[in-house]
Order: structure tokens, then sequence, then C-alpha cells
């Protein structure tokens, strides 16, 4: 009875927490931030769930505000649209995924509270895109946003006061991410001093809170129960909140594995484990992997000095995160069986890519089969 209570009692916290009930259907995961990641090795909070910065950094994590202001919720995050340091080059992008597909033709309301600090800049756009996007340092990205805020009057007066941002937005049928940010050049962005720290390096900051994407009729068809489990569940699991779902590097041919052929170590080469089978959706080892994984396990076991990183991949089919998780789940599987037969914890790094990586077209069967892989690099 006890345990039946405190299950029921977790789930009531965890919808409370996601602000995205079913009723409500927001389609932004985590949309006021009070669902963090935890890091475990300093078993400190390291951001928002579901959130990263286009950089892949983790975005500025905030749980206390002055007295007097209206926001929401008691978290939040941040990003910076405008900066005076590394010759005005240097922006930050939030980014997110959306839960479910956008119809083409529908409309849905979008909205989210801001407040500005230092700078404050004319306009903030949001980007719907196809493909998850990476920059290099917090580069500026010039888009042509689907959503602009650019009203001069209440984005210079936002110093130190929650303002709430909302429109309409009709949808192409393409959308799985949105960014948001200041997509306009250097040049063409118009802004202004609202307060003046004294620091030496100066830059704009927005405070962003409460970002909902809902129809607009609200009209709901979309079930969310399995994303509110999945994304509790994926709260310890990063060790390193950098290298989550989506890496920089571009994709690598790997090279098959066959332990009997490797003369040498290889380092920095993707190798592919070809024998490696879950069932669909799954994570968990089928027996007929077991072959290839003690292959594996002979060629650490002969060079106990070799640390090597494993790296899960899927295929596009469905939503993005939930492929980042069963990518990551499924290279943990590989190292977990590594680990139970004595290779050392400290020898070994996991990675889920989701399908940011393919060594093949997604177009058809074959091709899709071939990203579904599980790899490990030397390191």
């Amino acid at each position: 009875m006890r345990f039946e209570h405190m299950k029921q009692l977790i789930v009531t916290v965890l919808i409370f927490f996601l602000g995205a009930n079913i009723n409500a259907q927001n389609l932004i995961p985590n949309g006021n931030f009070e669902e963090e990641v935890i890091c475990i090795e300093y078993n400190l909070k390291c951001g928002p769930m579901g959130w990263r910065l286009a950089s892949l950094d983790p975005p500025s994590y905030f749980s206390e505000f002055k007295k007097g202001d209206t926001v929401a919720s008691a978290q939040y995050t941040s990003f910076v649209p405008f900066s005076l340091e590394y010759m005005g080059k240097y922006r930050e992008y939030l980014q997110t995924s959306i839960l479910c597909p956008l119809e083409k033709g529908r409309q849905y309301s979008f909205s989210m509270k801001y407040k500005a600090v230092e700078f404050a800049v004319k306009e903030i756009g949001v980007l719907f895109v196809a493909n998850y996007i990476i920059t290099s340092d917090n580069q500026i990205i010039t888009a042509n946003p689907q959503i602009k805020f650019r009203n001069a009057h209440f984005l210079f007066d936002a110093k130190n006061t929650w303002i709430t941002l909302n429109t309409t937005y009709i949808a192409n049928g393409t959308e799985k991410f949105l960014l948001i940010g200041n997509f306009l050049p250097q040049l063409l962005t118009d802004y202004k001093e609202i307060e003046f720290s004294g620091k030496e390096k100066r830059r704009s900051t927005y405070y962003i809170d409460d970002v909902v994407l809902k129809p607009a009729d609200d009209n709901h068809t979309c079930d969310l129960t399995d994303y509110l489990t999945l994304i509790r569940s994926n709260r310890y699991r990063h060790t390193n909140p950098n290298s989550n779902f989506f890496p920089t590097m571009k994709p690598e041919k790997p090279i098959p594995f066959d332990s009997a052929s490797i003369t040498e170590v290889i380092k920095y080469k993707p190798i592919i484990l070809k024998n490696i089978f879950f069932d669909v959706d799954k994570y968990e080892l089928l027996p007929a992997s077991f072959p290839e994984l003690d292959k594996l396990m002979k060629l650490l076991s002969y060079n106990s000095e070799l640390i090597i990183e494993i790296r899960g991949h899927t295929d596009n089919t469905g939503n993005e995160f939930h492929n980042g998780e069963l990518s990551h789940n499924r290279a943990e599987a590989v190292a977990n069986y590594l680990k139970t037969y004595g290779i050392a914890q400290k020898r070994i790094t996991v990675k889920g890519f989701a399908s940011s990586q393919p060594i093949e077209s997604n177009e058809t069967p074959a091709g899709r089969q071939e990203n579904r892989r599980v790899e490990f690099v030397i390191q």
C-alpha cells in the first residue's frame, strides 16, 4: 500500500513539475524549466531538462528571483541575444524539441515570458527547423525566424520586469525543433543599454520562462504520457551535460570490428560492432550479441591501457529526444556487459547520438538499418 501511494505521488509530482500536463498540451518540453538535469558525478543541477544551447552547452539555470518578480515559476533559464564581447560575434540560442509533429496549415499559439539585463535588443525571434542546429563557439545564426517579436517599446522597457510575449503561428508540417534568440546580423541589431553593471565585458542577458506552444483551438490529439515518463527517467543519466545526444563532429564511416585482424591500435576511428542486436525500440541486449561483445572484451583484456568510447546511433524515425535516449541506453547496455566481465568502468564512456550521424540515407529501409548501430572509438 505504501509503495503504491509513493508511485502515485511520484507521478503527481512529475506532471506538476514538467508543467506540461495532458490537458494543457504544451508541446514544449519542460517549458517552465522546473525539471532539471542532475550531474551524477557532482550531484548538482546542470541545467533545465530538455533544453540546450545551439553550441551544445547547457543553458544557465536560475532558481531565485528578486522580491516583486511576477514570473509564474520559481526556476527559469537565459540566453545572450547581443554582446560587445569577441567583436560582437558571441550569441546564444535556446533550442528544444517539439514533442509532437505540427500539422500543416494548423494554427498554433506561442507565448513566453522574458526579462532583460544590461542591454535590450529590438527583435527576438523564434525559428522552427526540421533538424537540430549546432554552432561552434556560440556563433551568430543568421536566419529569418517565422516568429518575430520586434516592438521596440516593450523590448527596450524589459529591465527587471517580466513581460509576456504571445502570438500565433501557421505550421508548415516540417517543424521538429525550435530556437529562441536574435537572428539578425550584428550590424542590423538595434540595441539599447538599460543598465550598466560596471563589468569590463558587457552583454545582454534575457531571462526566459513559461514557454508554451499549443494548438490555438485547444483541440488536442497528441498524447505526451510516454515523453513525460522518458524525461523523468533521463534526469540522472547525463554525467557530462556537454555530451548529450547531439555531437559537433561530422560522422565518419565506421570500419568493421574484427579483433583477429587488428594488429595495431586504431585510435579515433569509429569501429562498428556489426552483430549487436536489440528488439525494436528496446535496449536490452539479445543473446546473439554476446559473441561480438566477447571479441571486444578480449581486445580490451589483452590491451589493458585502452580506453574506449561506446557510441549509440538510431535512424531518423520517431522523436529525436526519444532516439537520443534510446541510442544512449543501447551504448550503455554494451558498456554494462563489458563491466560485468571485468572491464573497469574508468576505461569506458558512452554517448547517444540519436539520428545526427547517419552513414547511409534514411530514405530506404536498408539505409535506416545501417544507421541503427553501435560502434566504439579508441581514445
